[in-house]
């Protein structure tokens, strides 16, 4: 049931979409874009560069919520497991509780 479970959900960022985070992150980080053009005034580009710090700051965030995602899935689905084996631990107690009183 866990496995189905765990196939069924799909937790967090992929590959893909992680690796686009981190490559936007490291091309702010160098001023680099490569569809902007030359800024008009000095005022435009310190606007422009607060605004690609504020982004990077807000993409780094994202990457680490998600990674924190990922992990509180994974604590659930232990939990999920240990209460599973809890109740198959305890359901195999009362049915030998039942056999031996039915044997007395």
């Amino acid at each position: 049931m866990i496995d189905s479970a765990q196939t069924e959900l799909s937790i967090g960022f992929s590959e893909a979409e992680r690796d686009d985070l981190e490559n936007l992150i490291k091309a702010m980080r160098q001023g680099e874009s490569s569809n902007a053009e030359k800024p008009v005034s000095e005022h435009l580009e310190y606007q422009m560069k607060t605004l690609m710090g504020h982004v990077s700051r807000l993409s780094e965030i994202i990457l680490k919520c998600d990674a924190k995602m990922k992990l509180l899935h994974e604590i659930i689905c232990l939990f999920y497991e240990k209460s599973n084996k809890m109740d198959e631990q305890i359901n195999f107690i009362s049915r030998t509780k039942r056999y031996q009183r039915q044997r007395k």
